[in-house]
């Protein structure tokens, strides 16, 4: 691989580089590569994409709607998932059929280090609801995964958020999936985003009546 990446070095200054640009060799390289679950080779496109020395467009869909992304989800590989997080310029709000994306995926399959690989990233919507309305907060709840939900409460509650009582299509909000459930400890950790986010709302109230006192 450290010979691949000096040969690419090498080709860039000669100009080889804008070639695959030109003929979009960059995103058949990249196609074969993840076909093929050549990880390192992955990285290495990708690595060289984030310096802008070579362009990819890891947001094309295949023939069946999927992206590179939504698909490593789907099979669950999560190595390849980890690698394709890298690249910046990785749409994971993506759709696909039924508007599910990379996130609802992790979380239907009940994957915890899928889930929270993706929610590291700053550019991911955490309200991004599906064709029945549903957020990856009522998917983790109708599934009973106390750990993700945990996982996207954490998120939620650092970007000040509530969606605890967020209706889907069938009227259901993620609390109250947690009470059919009977579940305590998913009922405790859905208040506590509503009881941290009013809290932080009444603090802001109180430094308004001191300011204007």
């Amino acid at each position: 691989m450290e010979m691949i990446k000096l040969l690419i070095k090498q080709a860039n200054e000669n100009n080889f580089i804008s070639k695959l640009n030109e003929e979009k060799y960059g995103d058949y390289l990249l196609r074969n590569a993840i076909k093929n679950n050549n990880i390192e080779m992955v990285n290495l496109l990708i690595e060289f994409a984030n310096e802008d020395k070579i362009e990819l467009n890891l947001n094309k869909k295949n023939k069946f709607g999927d992206t590179p992304l939504i698909n490593a989800c789907k099979k669950r590989n999560k190595e390849l998932l980890k690698c394709l997080l890298k690249y910046k310029k990785i749409d994971i709000n993506e759709k696909m059929k039924y508007d599910i994306n990379a996130l609802m995926i992790a979380c239907y399959f009940k994957e915890k280090d899928m889930v929270d690989w993706i929610i590291e990233r700053n550019d991911v919507d955490l309200k991004i609801n599906d064709n029945k309305n549903n957020l990856p907060l009522h998917i983790a709840c109708y599934l009973n995964n106390i750990e993700i939900v945990r996982s996207l409460a954490d998120v939620i509650k650092k970007n000040k958020k509530n969606f605890s009582n967020v209706m889907n299509r069938y009227s259901d909000t993620p609390l109250d999936i947690a009470k059919e459930y009977n579940n305590k400890e998913m009922i405790n950790c859905l208040n506590g985003i509503k009881d941290r986010v009013e809290l932080e709302i009444e603090d802001i109230d109180s430094d308004r009546f001191v300011l204007y006192y």
